[in-house]
């Protein structure tokens, strides 16, 4: 009975597990959000990142939801840039496209150069 305990104590500890991933404008963000699980947290380093960001079955929980992180200081901040070359671009340039994704935070994090429908959100909640 002790050694199944234990077993079960371990493994518990090893399900809630959360994940801090610090990131770079030059890092395959997703590569990365493939391997998100609840709880865990994606920092941005100031720079500026190309948009759009894809969060597809992306879900986290009401207790440990998934964390979109800039850094503290405003004035070096993560920029999410949807590219539009002008004011009157033909297509849509989005920041992030969420798709079947639930329980999202998004932190000190800006955002330019949008353009129609900067944040598609599809079949999501709790963003």
């Amino acid at each position: 009975m002790e050694k199944f305990l234990l077993i079960f104590l371990v493994l518990s500890i090893n399900a809630t597990a959360q994940t801090v991933y610090q990131v770079t404008p030059d890092d395959n963000l997703s590569s990365i959000i493939f391997d998100l699980e609840s709880g865990d947290t994606i920092k941005f380093e100031p720079g500026i990142y190309p948009g759009p960001i894809t969060l597809t079955n992306v879900n986290g929980d009401l207790d440990n939801p998934i964390v979109f992180m800039g850094p503290d200081d405003i004035s070096n901040s993560a920029v999410i840039d949807g590219r539009r070359p002008s004011a009157n671009a033909a297509i849509s340039y989005n920041w992030l496209e969420i798709n079947n994704s639930s329980w999202l935070e998004f932190v000190n994090l800006h955002f330019q150069n949008a353009w129609i429908a900067p944040l598609p959100v599809n079949n999501s909640s709790y963003v």
